[in-house]
């Protein structure tokens, strides 16, 4: 009896790690793709006008990260909180120095 106790708890030690992967990949994507829906259907964009979304998790939060083609130099950064997409802030693209002026952003909401 022992001997299975051990063996279940050696395997669902080694499991815990894959599943929290699977778990986080899965989240990611499907905020990836509840932002791309959120920008094109209820904001206006097209397709093209998105140059790239990425997705991060870190301290439990996953984020969107959205990159537009008329501002390359820009990432927005969007939660998704309360069964809602909502932007939360934004920064420079990592390798642009330009100083960001904030009544000049065109997709800040």
């Amino acid at each position: 009896m022992k001997y299975k106790a051990r063996h279940l708890i050696v395997y669902g030690l080694m499991i815990l790690p894959v599943l929290t992967f699977v778990f986080t990949e899965i989240q990611e994507w499907v905020l990836e793709n509840r932002v791309k829906s959120y920008l094109i259907e209820e904001r206006g964009y097209n397709n093209e006008e998105i140059q790239q979304i990425t997705t991060k998790t870190r301290k439990n939060v996953t984020e969107a990260i959205v990159v537009f083609v008329s501002e390359p130099e820009v990432q927005y950064r969007y939660h998704f909180l309360s069964g809602d997409i909502r932007q939360m802030g934004y920064g420079l693209v990592q390798g642009f120095s330009k100083k960001l002026d904030h009544q000049n952003l065109e997709h800040l909401e």
